[in-house]
């Protein structure tokens, strides 16, 4: 069994602010409303990094929809807009869907609030909870931006069997079976109750599940460097095996983060005029 010290589930916010609160910080990342022009180029670490010639996830398509539009953090790599649409067609032909939470902002870079990653356009958040609508109708834009969460935990902090289904196990091993995929973070509660339930011989894309406070409303999905992406800083992988029998202690500083400091390239980046 998964045994964990030094997490308390419930405690850590999922993404930390909610859509519905006035006058959100604001950096020089997030005023920026368009990537720059040229081909798609990561620079750095997924919590240190930056983005050129970003692209835009379209707020609606098969099988998803974006959620919290409002942020204008719809933006990624191309693997990762290839890989929501993907999860996208895959869940909506198994007669379900997802929502779209946080990418990266137009040019990637740091987040003004809720994420110390998203830098690069590698990462991509989606929720467990399926609308019941989703499939039969376009969600409004303030329904995007006000819904609320839904946490997978109940108030004892224990996985709710009535929340967290099949569907939400689908979700994840699906997302989990794509081969761009370099880890998925889940709440370690979660991870827990899935190496309890699960057979031994359904655990295998357990290993790509990383347990990480939080992530009781969404799962955290970060794709691995793409080939060629020169300037693109990845990631250690995970040790063999599934983790159901791993111990997890207080979190690993690296696990999300890295030497501080943006490259260089970020700051041409960040000033570049792009006209539409």
């Amino acid at each position: 069994m998964l045994l964990i010290f030094g997490v308390t589930a419930g405690v850590f916010s999922a993404d930390g602010v909610s859509a519905q609160a006035q006058n959100l910080p604001q950096n020089a990342w997030s005023r920026v409303t368009a990537p720059t022009s040229g081909a798609p180029t990561i620079f750095g670490f997924y919590s240190h990094g930056c983005l050129s010639g970003a692209q835009e996830l379209p707020l609606d398509g098969v099988g998803y929809q974006v959620m919290r539009p409002s942020r204008h953090r719809y933006y990624g790599y191309p693997d990762t807009i290839q890989f929501v649409e993907e999860l996208g067609k895959t869940l909506n032909a198994l007669g379900s869907g997802i929502l779209v939470g946080d990418m990266a902002q137009p040019r990637g870079g740091p987040l003004p609030y809720g994420h110390n990653s998203h830098q690069t356009g590698l990462d991509v958040d989606i929720w467990f909870w399926t609308h019941p609508e989703q499939r039969t109708r376009s969600l409004t834009t303030k329904e995007r931006d006000t819904l609320p969460f839904v946490d997978m935990l109940n108030a004892n902090g224990l996985v709710d069997s009535s929340k967290f289904t099949d569907e939400q196990i689908l979700k994840l091993k699906t997302a989990a079976a794509n081969p761009r995929v370099q880890r998925i973070f889940v709440n370690p509660i979660i991870k827990v109750y899935l190496c309890s339930i699960l057979p031994p011989n359904d655990r295998s894309w357990l290993h790509t599940l990383r347990p990480w406070p939080g992530h009781t409303e969404h799962f955290h999905v970060r794709l691995k460097c793409p080939a060629g992406a020169e300037n693109c800083a990845g990631q250690d992988e995970q040790p063999a095996g599934d983790g159901c029998s791993e111990v997890i202690p207080s979190p690993p500083a690296h696990e999300m983060t890295t030497e501080p400091g943006l490259p260089a390239e970020c700051t041409k980046i960040l000033a570049e005029r792009h006209d539409n």
